[in-house]
């Protein structure tokens, strides 16, 4: 096997503002994952597999997504369109005190991936373009394989990155999920969690959220400092990992799907 680069981590960023949320914030997410101070390092399914994921409130000027891989890429998790456009979508945040509250009533199971929506309303949002030029050759870089601007990044061994052979059978997680948005000017920052309670029930607890009747979760967000959406996408996954799905759409470093 040859000597490889590896995507090392991924650590989604935002700037200190507010200590308080920031306490209860972390405080909640670490059910997820070991705390340090101020910075989450998410469990992983196997301590082989990278990249491993973090978040953390930092001296950053603006949320971002630092890949720490051959070379550090950071892509700001801001609007840099020029545009202002609206969410389709009907939902109302609520505050982070709130949705802790109700939370309590969920078993909460894992973290199945963490990410960012960042806008772009003309072809490519030109960060991910590099991401997709780079980013293969260090880790399992998978784009949607039905056509959404859905990027995947899957956790692996260095052998499983360096042969592209890998044991679907296998649960990893989490996952790091890189989406550009073509519908809302509002950048997202996401944690996809599972927990016993059917859609159904969380939909009780959660009214505000938006539906995905056809994913059976809901989309929960947070009122926050930081000029974005944070949101929780909480649905039951049960027991199976449905990664496999993006086996279709795995990036061979040897010819980059760019657009």
């Amino acid at each position: 096997m040859r000597l490889m680069k590896l995507l090392n981590s991924i650590t989604i960023c935002l700037p200190k503002r507010d200590q308080d949320f920031e306490e209860k914030f972390l405080s909640f997410l670490s059910q997820f994952g070991k705390r340090d101070n101020s910075s989450i390092d998410f469990k992983i399914s196997d301590k082989s597999y990278v990249p491993r994921i973090s978040f953390k409130f930092a001296a950053c000027s603006a949320p971002q997504a630092i890949f720490d891989a051959s070379k550090t890429i950071e892509v700001g998790i801001t609007n840099t369109t020029g545009q202002t456009r609206k969410s389709p979508f009907i939902y109302s945040s609520i505050s982070l005190d709130e949705f802790i509250f109700r939370a309590k009533e969920l078993s909460f199971e894992f973290l199945d991936h963490a990410g960012f929506d960042v806008p772009w309303f003309d072809g490519v949002h030109p960060d991910i373009n590099k991401l997709r030029d780079f980013l293969p050759e260090e880790c399992l870089y998978s784009r949607y394989p039905t056509g959404e601007d859905w990027d995947f990044i899957i956790p692996a061994t260095q052998k499983e990155i360096a042969t592209r052979e890998l044991d679907y059978r296998v649960i990893r997680r989490p996952k790091f999920e890189i989406v550009f948005l073509n519908y809302s000017s509002t950048p997202i920052v996401q944690f996809d969690v599972s927990v016993k309670e059917s859609f159904e029930e969380i939909r009780k607890i959660f009214p505000e959220g938006y539906p995905d009747n056809s994913l059976k979760n809901a989309w929960i967000y947070v009122e926050n400092p930081y000029g974005i959406e944070i949101c929780f996408v909480v649905g039951h996954r049960g027991n199976a990992d449905w990664y496999k799905f993006l086996k279709k759409g795995l990036i061979n470093y040897d010819n980059n799907q760019r657009e």
